[in-house]
């Protein structure tokens, strides 16, 4: 009796793991994001300074377009700068709904751990850690 419920017991405990190998590609292959996005590395100052510089000209167009047409531009399309690409991917253009401020996002907090967003009322650069 001892040894068949010592054997049941082993069985148990070697199931768990072989189970977790047999699902952990299913699992990861539906992850929504890659895993290396999981274990992110966040933008130093340096980099969060290199982006406001580089993003400079397209505030100064987009504030441009406002004082031109007494709004901000619905799309980044409808201004003239091309607006530049980060390695979090394409800055974000929202717009409030009243269309009295914009703001300009580089990356994503869920995916990224982070985002770096302009805020047009206060003229300044914020970052959300």
């Amino acid at each position: 009796m001892d040894v068949v419920r010592t054997r049941h017991i082993k069985i148990r405990w070697l199931a768990l793991p072989v189970l977790c190998l047999i699902l952990s590609p299913v699992v990861l292959k539906e992850c929504r994001y890659p895993l290396s996005k999981l274990f992110a590395v966040r933008p130093s100052q340096v980099t969060l300074d290199q982006w406001a510089a580089e993003f400079e000209p397209l505030i100064n167009a987009i504030d441009a377009y406002h004082a031109e047409n007494g709004s901000y531009p619905p799309t980044l399309e409808a201004i003239t700068i091309t607006p530049p690409s980060t390695e979090y991917g394409p800055i974000q253009y929202h717009l409030e709904p009243d269309g009295s401020d914009f703001y300009l996002v580089i990356g994503d907090y869920m995916t990224d751990h982070f985002d770096y967003t302009y805020y047009s009322y206060a003229k300044e650069w914020r970052i959300d850690l």
